[in-house]
């Protein structure tokens, strides 16, 4: 993990979980894998429920809060002037 991406990533958290607000203890989420890129724009701060629980993003039924961060994220390429090709490939293959 890279220590300048967490502690960017937590400074804009401010505390409190980037999906539902929640003063929760927090882990960081790699939105598309670690693989593809660690980028400050590719992670965030979730609480455990949003997370690792059924409903998060590693949970039972997290799939619709997974995509939604995935199309949040690759919105965020797009507004940075990024084409398709790049977006695709920072998001592991795919648009969402």
């Amino acid at each position: 993990m890279n220590k300048k991406v967490y502690k960017a990533v937590s400074e804009r958290a401010g505390g409190e979980c980037e999906n539902c607000q929640s003063n929760a203890p927090l882990e960081l989420h790699h939105i598309t894998g670690r693989l593809t890129t660690e980028t400050a724009d590719n992670c965030m701060m979730l609480c455990y429920k949003c997370h690792r629980s059924e409903v998060g993003v590693h949970g039972r039924d997290g799939r619709r809060l997974a995509v939604r961060l995935k199309v949040q994220t690759q919105q965020i390429y797009f507004s940075k002037g990024m084409t398709e090709a790049e977006v695709r490939k920072t998001m592991g293959g795919k648009i969402y």
